[in-house]
């Protein structure tokens, strides 16, 4: 221990005269520090959230692997906002309960597992939601039950099964979006070809076509499944809809003669991949 005690200055030495101070270090007795507090529950026992208060993150995550789909709330106990989230949080496990996997971990205890390993977290809490074909999809929108239900909705279904032209329009007028024609191409480019950036309001979704004979679309299929998934990170309220058309017939009326296909469907046109 460093202790700085006052003294008379004509006892000290004349290099230390000018300081009045002199440094006395006590090696004997050990520093004091005070104990991390005790977890405890955050969540009550009658939640339906698995609550790892102290801070375990391998048998919450044994969960996970065994469940089609988790979310995951990582909180910090003294938190504001962690605190707020948790009824919230509650309220969707009420609701999703029988469909989705629920916990929460405390990932501020000192010497929990889930601090130490994810020790560089520093704004709480952290939403995810873990499928068997994603490492984790973040949840960015609002911290309300109706905004992360909607959330976990899209997560459930993720694309839209396309049986008929009709079912594309149905899908655009359920997923209203704002899009930007100049983001199309680069302002440098559309000024070189006499092309007025316009905004206006559209409706947009993402249609894909695969080859679903004997190994369920292939892997352009999962890829573009994934996609639908990751892009909820960016679009957590789910503006853009995905479909997928497994019916020749119907890929015959729109045009469609190759597998994979994809296209992406506005009101005013269809830009194809």
């Amino acid at each position: 221990m460093v202790s700085l005690v006052l003294t008379d200055s004509s006892q000290l030495t004349s290099d230390s005269q000018h300081l009045g101070i002199y440094l006395n270090f006590d090696r004997q007795k050990p520093p004091k520090t005070s104990k991390s507090p005790t977890p405890v529950p955050f969540f009550p026992q009658t939640s339906l959230v698995a609550d790892f208060y102290q801070g375990h993150i391998g048998p919450p995550f044994e969960r996970v692997a065994g469940s089609d789909i988790s979310f995951v709330m990582y909180y910090a106990p003294w938190d504001a906002e962690s605190q707020a989230t948790r009824s919230q949080f509650k309220l969707v496990a009420q609701y999703y309960y029988k469909q989705v996997y629920f916990a929460a971990i405390n990932c501020w205890q000192p010497l929990g597992e889930c601090k130490q390993q994810f020790a560089k977290v520093q704004h709480f809490p952290v939403l995810i939601v873990y499928t068997q074909l994603t490492k984790g999809i973040q949840y960015k929108g609002v911290k309300e039950a109706t905004h992360m239900i909607h959330f976990l909705s899209s997560v459930l279904h993720s694309v839209e099964r396309i049986d008929s032209v009709n079912d594309i329009v149905q899908l655009m007028n359920f997923h209203d979006v704002v899009t930007h024609s100049e983001l199309m191409l680069p302002r440098n480019a559309q000024a070189s070809r006499n092309i007025a950036p316009v905004d206006h309001f559209g409706i947009a979704v993402v249609i894909g076509c695969f080859d679903f004979k004997g190994n369920l679309g292939g892997q352009g299929y999962h890829t573009f499944y994934t996609t639908s998934l990751k892009l909820l990170e960016k679009d957590p309220y789910r503006e853009i809809g995905f479909g997928v058309i497994t019916n020749v017939k119907v890929a015959n009326e729109l045009g469609i003669h190759l597998a994979p296909t994809i296209r992406l469907y506005l009101w005013n046109e269809t830009l194809v991949s």
